[in-house]
């Protein structure tokens, strides 16, 4: 299996947040000043790719735009938008977020209202290096369905490599992810019976 790409990254002092973990929406946001683009690829490769490029807009508000292209053709795009009230804080308090997915209901999943709480979990371990458990809870409400539950799992294995699994509604999604230097991340995820590859990386403006 071939990536679509490999992208040039800046390294990043920290881990950087995240407004979503697959699909489902989670209580945290991209910091000030943070930039943040992925690829995806299907695995059989059918000439379909999706980008997105998200940026922390202020302390509590980001945002994100999602690209769908056709053999580099722009098929269509919509956007993600987010306010953070809290950050979370391992052991203390979770973070809550509350926002819109597919603003401009261009997707198959439709426009999407959540509200979405990340709770932060010390594990133990060597190997970890200090990387907490982070388990996410809310609730969607769509244009094309009524309100659902949602859970996300952010499972890491160590310092590096996480696995991920979230449910909305009846809708299930998996897949791991594995952190290389200079902040490059690479995913393989489950998503609707097809599998996919994601390329990504994080720069500080």
């Amino acid at each position: 299996m071939k990536l679509w790409a490999c992208l040039a990254a800046l390294p990043l002092a920290s881990v950087v947040e995240a407004d979503r973990l697959i699909q489902a929406p989670t209580g945290k946001k991209i910091p000030l000043g943070v930039f943040r683009i992925e690829h995806v690829l299907a695995s059989d490769i059918d000439g379909r790719y999706e980008t997105y490029v998200g940026m922390g807009l202020t302390r509590e508000f980001d945002a994100e735009l999602t690209l769908d292209r056709d053999f580099g053709k722009l098929r269509d795009a919509s956007a993600n938008f987010a306010y953070n009230y809290v950050d979370p804080i391992a052991d203390t308090n979770p973070g809550l977020s509350a926002g819109v997915q597919d603003a401009f209901d261009r997707t198959k999943s439709g426009r999407r209202f959540f509200l979405a709480a990340t709770f932060r979990s010390s594990v133990s371990g060597y190997e970890l290096f200090n990387t907490p458990m982070e388990t996410s809870l809310g609730l969607t409400i769509g244009s094309r369905w009524a309100m659902m539950p949602m859970v996300a799992v952010w499972l890491p294995m160590n310092s590096r490599f996480r696995l991920l699994l979230e449910a909305e509604g009846g809708r299930v999604r998996m897949g791991f992810e594995l952190t290389t230097i200079r902040s490059l991340t690479f995913r393989w995820v489950q998503l609707d019976r097809q599998s996919y590859w994601v390329v990504g990386t994080t720069q500080r403006l």
